[in-house]
């Protein structure tokens, strides 16, 4: 009724929009979005906002294109950099291009360089691009930055396990879970770590325990702690632990279900 009464009223388009995304109604609200965009085509919140809606519709070229489009209208430094790492972070996620991620977030670096997310973000990228000492020369960049932070020690921990330094990588997990005593992905890797790598199954178990006790939602931490249960002879108990796993799985959807069942049923072979 708003905008019959005045086609103009911008409010009142935003406004719509707004219901039709809330209903789920993703093309009536893209079209809204496009009719405010003809009307007020220098406002880049809409093109971000456009640019979300076809993220959730799976469209990630249109994504990109006006999150493209967002960034060079750049309101302010702040929201710019804001929209290129989640520009990066597509790229990233859904296309599987490191390089322009990295552009993203190189880009969202110059506008911001004291936000620590980017520094996160643009070394998890050079791992996925396996460029591991341009990602470990990002990391200590961030540590000159936060010493204590404790999601860049357990990237660190990634990217040293990832090059197979075993001992760097215990360390970089040890000060994440020093700096934060319930980083649950901290606990579950370094019990990995003395499970796989270093075969010390106690030290392993203890640290799954950990992890499973700080977010009993995790379903990895439940599956590595069922291996580790099943390596000391308790079958019962690692079925138990696998059927955990399992159930969470289904919501969280962490683990190739089969490898969940391959577990089980090898638990009672022979």
């Amino acid at each position: 009724m708003a905008i019959w009464l005045d086609s103009f009223n911008i409010a009142a388009y935003r406004h719509l929009c707004r219901a039709y995304e809330e209903q789920g109604d993703y093309n009536q609200a893209i079209d809204i979005y496009n009719k405010l965009i003809s009307m007020a085509p220098n406002m880049p919140d809409l093109y971000s906002n456009l640019a979300n809606i076809y993220y959730i519709k799976g469209d990630f070229d249109l994504a990109i294109s006006n999150y493209q489009t967002a960034i060079t209208l750049n309101p302010n430094r702040t929201w710019t950099s804001v929209i290129a790492q989640t520009m990066g972070f597509v790229y990233q996620e859904n296309k599987s291009d490191p390089d322009a991620a990295i552009s993203a977030y190189q880009t969202a670096y110059v506008l911001t360089p004291e936000d620590i997310d980017i520094y996160v973000n643009l070394g998890s990228a050079f791992y996925d691009k396996e460029d591991y000492n341009n990602a470990l020369a990002v990391y200590r960049q961030a540590l000159e930055l936060q010493p204590h932070n404790p999601k860049i020690h357990c990237n660190l921990g990634f990217l040293y396990w990832g090059k197979a330094d075993t001992e760097e990588a215990i360390k970089s997990y040890e000060l994440a879970i020093k700096y934060n005593e319930k980083y649950d992905i901290a606990y579950n890797n370094l019990g990995v770590i003395y499970l796989d790598d270093l075969g010390r199954v106690n030290k392993a178990l203890n640290l799954f325990k950990k992890a499973v006790e700080v977010n009993p939602s995790y379903a990895l931490a439940y599956f590595n702690l069922a291996r580790a249960t099943s390596i000391i002879g308790d079958k019962v108990e690692a079925a138990k632990l696998y059927q955990m796993a399992q159930d969470i799985n289904k919501v969280t959807q962490e683990i190739d279900p089969r490898d969940i069942a391959d577990k089980i049923s090898e638990l009672f072979e022979s």
